[in-house]
């Protein structure tokens, strides 16, 4: 009788949300990721950020600082919703003792190397390279 051997069931489907979760996470590992407004800055200006999150909600000047700096050294920029977010992205979680997680806001970040190749690399890059061609 031949055994018949079922693959498990698994979700294939990347989101932004995870390609970025994925992406920063390899990064943050190696030291490859920049977080805070003045940091980015200096990658930006630098030549060093491949590509920049942007919150909506960040304060205006630095918004329109950022948006500037990005499209005189062509770099690519994602907007995001939510500063929470983009701070749990980045990995500014602190898990108190209780179990109780606390997330610190953070309106921008950078991306200085993607380290290696992954799914959330390519899924990040093409969702760029669209939103580049919309434009």
């Amino acid at each position: 009788m031949v055994e018949e051997v079922y693959a498990p069931i698994i979700d294939t489907q990347m989101t932004l949300k995870d390609a970025l979760f994925q992406v920063c996470h390899v990064s943050r590992a190696q030291n490859k990721l920049v977080r805070g407004t003045r940091q980015t800055i200096k990658k930006i200006l630098r030549k060093e950020a491949l590509v920049v999150f942007l919150t909506e909600d960040s304060n205006k000047n630095v918004g329109e600082l950022i948006k500037a700096l990005t499209t005189k050294y062509d770099i690519p920029l994602l907007p995001l919703e939510d500063s929470t977010e983009l701070g749990k992205i980045v990995g500014f979680e602190k898990v108190k003792l209780g179990g109780e997680t606390r997330v610190a806001k953070c309106s921008v970040a950078c991306v200085v190397d993607y380290v290696r190749n992954s799914e959330g690399k390519v899924f990040l890059e093409n969702t760029l390279r669209d939103m580049q061609a919309k434009n």
